[in-house]
C-alpha cells in the first residue's frame, strides 16, 4: 500500500469507526474488504469514478460509445471483446426499434459489493447498477439491476480499466456466456502495465479469434432468428453468407398469419385466468406442472387470450426462445419463450417486431395493470424463476398463478416481499400483436 493510502486508511479509521456503517451507507457500500475508509480511499483516488464512466459509457445496458480511453490500451483482448459486444448491442437494439432518442433521463445508480486493493497498481470491484429511464411519450420508469466486476490498472497517476464483466444473460449473450470467460481471457497485467510473460502473441492471436468467431456465430443466428432479408443489411460480409446459408432452410411458413393492431384486450385476459387459474384448459394445451411448473405455459396462455400471436421469438442464452406451442424444442412443441420463466419476460420484453407481446420493465408494482406480470425470484438465487399475472391492480395488487395456483389472490399474501420471492420484476404490456 503506498503512503498516501496508508496515512489516509490510518486517519479515517480512527476518526470515523464508530460512523463506520453511516459512511458505507452513505456510499453504496454494503460489503468492503478491510476497513470502512476503502471506499473513501477509491473514491479519493478516482478509481470509482473511473468505474462509474466506464459502465455508463463503454459497457451500458442500453447503448455504449465506441471511444475507449478510460480502458488499458494494453488489454488489447479485453479492447477487442468490448467492440464486438457493444456492435452486437446496438445492432439487436436497432433492429427491435430500439434507437437511442426512444430512451430518456437515464440514470444509473450505483451500490458497491467490494472494493479490493490486490496491489498498488490493481484494484478488483464489484458493484451493482441500476439503471433507469424512461421510452418517449411515457412517464413510467423502467429499470433493472446488473451486477458487474472490473479490474482497474494503475498507469502513472491514471487509473484504466482492464478487463470487466457483466451478470447479463437476457439483453446481451456476450455478458454471459458458456464458451466465454472474459476475465479468465484477459489474464492480470504485472507491474509495468504490460501483457504477462506468458500470454504470448500465438496465445493472444488465438483469444482474438475466438471472440470474433463469437461474434460472427452470434450475430447470423441473430438474423437467421429474425427471419428477414438481409440484402440491404450493414453485415460482414462472412457473416452475411452464414445467415444466407441458414435463410434458405429455414421454414417460414411455421410463422402464422400476423395481428398488426397491437391492442391489448386486458378483459379476456382477465376472463381466461378467473377461469383457468384453480384448473387447467387440458383441452387446447399441456399442462407442465410437475415437470418444471406451469406458470409461464399460464402466463402465455393469458397473452394469447388477451391478443398476441404465436410464432415470435428472441435470442436469450445463446439460442433462440420461440413463443409458440407447435414448433419449439420443449414438449409438444413448446418453445423455451412459452413455458420458462425467464424466457417468457426476456421476450415480451426484447421483442420489437409485430408479433407477439411486448411490454418494458417498471418500477414500481402498485403501477401495473390488469393483465400485467409480476415475475419472481423464489428461489433468491439472483434469477427469473416464477411467473404471476395481475388480476386485480393497486397497492397490494392481486395475481394469478399456476404452481401454486392462486386465484385474486394479494400478492403480499401469497409472496410477500423480502421472504418469498426477494426480487420482483414488474412487466407491463405494451402491446399485443
Amino acid at each position: 500500500m503506498n503512503l498516501k493510502r496508508k496515512v489516509m486508511s490510518v486517519v479515517l479509521s480512527v476518526s470515523l469507526f464508530s460512523t463506520a456503517m453511516l459512511i458505507s451507507s452513505a456510499n453504496g457500500l454494503d460489503e468492503f474488504e478491510g476497513v470502512a475508509s476503502t471506499n473513501i480511499v477509491a473514491r479519493e483516488e478516482g478509481v470509482l469514478g473511473v468505474v462509474e464512466e466506464f459502465i455508463k459509457t463503454n459497457f451500458s445496458y442500453l447503448y455504449s460509445e465506441d471511444d475507449y480511453k478510460l480502458v488499458d490500451s494494453n488489454s488489447k483482448v479485453f479492447i477487442r471483446y468490448l467492440q464486438f459486444r457493444n456492435k452486437y448491442r446496438s445492432t439487436t437494439l436497432l433492429e427491435s426499434g430500439e434507437t437511442p432518442d426512444k430512451y430518456k433521463n437515464i440514470k444509473n445508480e450505483y451500490k458497491y459489493k467490494s472494493i479490493k486493493y490486490l496491489n498498488d497498481n490493481l484494484v478488483n470491484i464489484k458493484v451493482d447498477v441500476t439503471t433507469s429511464f424512461q421510452y418517449e411519450n411515457s412517464e413510467e420508469i423502467s429499470s433493472l439491476t446488473l451486477p458487474y466486476e472490473v479490474y482497474l490498472n494503475k498507469i502513472g497517476s491514471d487509473w484504466k480499466v482492464w478487463s470487466a464483466k457483466c451478470e447479463d444473460d437476457i439483453t446481451n449473450p456476450f455478458d454471459n456466456i458458456e464458451n466465454i470467460d472474459i476475465l479468465s481471457m484477459c489474464d492480470m497485467p504485472d507491474t509495468s502495465s504490460k501483457l504477462m510473460a506468458s500470454n504470448s502473441y500465438k496465445n493472444e492471436k488465438a483469444k482474438l479469434d475466438k471472440i470474433s468467431g463469437l461474434y460472427k456465430n452470434e450475430i447470423s443466428k441473430f438474423y437467421s432468428g429474425l427471419n428477414v432479408d438481409i440484402s440491404n443489411k450493414k453485415i460482414d460480409s462472412d457473416v452475411k453468407d452464414i445467415i444466407n446459408s441458414r435463410y434458405k432452410n429455414n421454414n417460414s411458413s411455421s410463422i402464422k398469419e400476423r395481428s398488426y393492431n397491437g391492442y391489448i384486450d386486458r378483459n379476456s385476459m382477465y376472463n381466461y385466468m378467473m377461469k383457468y387459474a384453480k384448473t387447467y384448459n387440458n383441452d387446447e394445451y399441456l399442462s407442465f406442472s410437475g415437470r418444471g411448473g406451469d406458470c409461464a405455459n399460464f402466463g402465455s396462455q393469458i397473452l394469447y387470450a388477451g391478443g398476441a400471436t404465436k410464432g415470435g421469438g428472441a435470442m436469450m442464452d445463446n439460442a433462440w426462445r420461440l413463443w409458440d406451442t407447435e414448433n419449439g424444442p420443449a414438449e409438444g412443441g413448446y418453445g423455451h419463450a412459452w413455458v420458462a420463466a425467464k424466457y417468457l419476460r426476456g421476450y415480451i420484453i426484447r421483442n420489437g417486431e409485430n408479433l407477439g407481446p411486448q411490454g418494458h420493465v417498471i418500477r414500481y408494482g402498485s403501477s401495473l395493470k390488469k393483465g400485467d406480470f409480476c415475475f419472481l425470484d423464489i428461489h433468491q438465487d439472483g434469477g427469473i424463476s416464477h411467473t404471476t399475472i395481475v388480476s386485480t391492480p393497486g397497492p397490494n395488487f392481486k395475481i394469478c398463478s399456476h404452481t401454486a395456483n392462486h386465484k385474486d389472490v394479494p400478492i403480499n399474501t401469497v409472496h410477500p416481499y423480502g421472504k418469498n420471492g426477494n426480487y420482483r420484476s414488474y412487466v407491463t404490456l405494451t402491446a399485443l400483436y
